[in-house]
């Protein structure tokens, strides 16, 4: 028996979602409610955006660079309490992403996402500063191409433009150890003049999931 659940979000204005269980290969599926929460914004107006002239500053600037009090800027948001449906939540996990709006069609470009953390109390504070908020992302650019954020050396800058975003998205783990796919992945591969694949990055996510309400943004500004 598979350990997933697939969420379907047609019941999103009710607070909760329909979940069908991959269960003996039943022609009439079992169906369940699990609970659905929004992320809300920090508290703290300072933590609810990037500074980006201090997320962008190489690490040998940073100490000096005005504003920044030699500290990287912290974005936070808040895993409210939920009310617990038929099948209970036990954990939330939060991945992190890197997100450039598209110069052609104003739509993200969204690169690989990585595990922030397992969350098993609500509310939960989720909090992050902007150095280990790029670190292992790649920032994909118009034309399929893509980079490193995180600069490799000291004297570089970080690849971080204006607008430009870290995207938060969630998965939940409910009793039982069964995991709620809220956030569809997919990959995207670089070819070369000659149409031969030079790099490929996975674990892209994808979908309205990455969307507010049911996604966060922490954007540099």
């Amino acid at each position: 028996m598979k350990k997933y659940i697939f969420g379907l979000l047609s019941l999103v204005s009710l607070g909760g979602l329909t979940t069908c269980k991959d269960e003996d290969l039943s022609p009439i599926p079992e169906t369940e409610d699990v609970a659905l929460f929004f992320p809300q914004p920090s508290p703290d107006p300072s933590k609810r955006s990037f500074s980006l002239l201090c997320a962008q500053a190489s690490v040998n600037q940073l100490p000096t660079r005005p504003g920044c009090n030699g500290q990287r800027p912290v974005f936070e948001f808040i895993i409210p309490k939920f009310e617990q449906r038929s099948r209970k939540i036990e954990a939330v996990e939060v991945y992190r992403s890197y997100s450039r709006i598209s110069g052609v069609d104003r739509q993200p470009l969204i690169g690989n996402r990585i595990l922030v953390g397992t969350y098993r109390e609500f509310p939960a504070t989720v909090s992050i500063n902007s150095q280990d908020a790029i670190t292992g992302l790649t920032r994909v650019a118009d034309g399929g191409e893509f980079a490193a954020v995180r600069a490799a050396t000291n004297t570089q800058q970080n690849a971080i433009i204006g607008n430009d975003a870290i995207l938060f998205t969630f998965e939940y783990i409910t009793e039982g150890g069964q995991r709620v796919i809220l956030t569809p992945t997919t990959k995207l591969t670089l070819k070369n003049a000659a149409g031969t694949i030079t790099r490929t990055i996975t674990d892209i996510p994808t979908g309205p999931p990455t969307a507010t309400p049911y996604a966060i943004e922490g954007r540099f500004l």
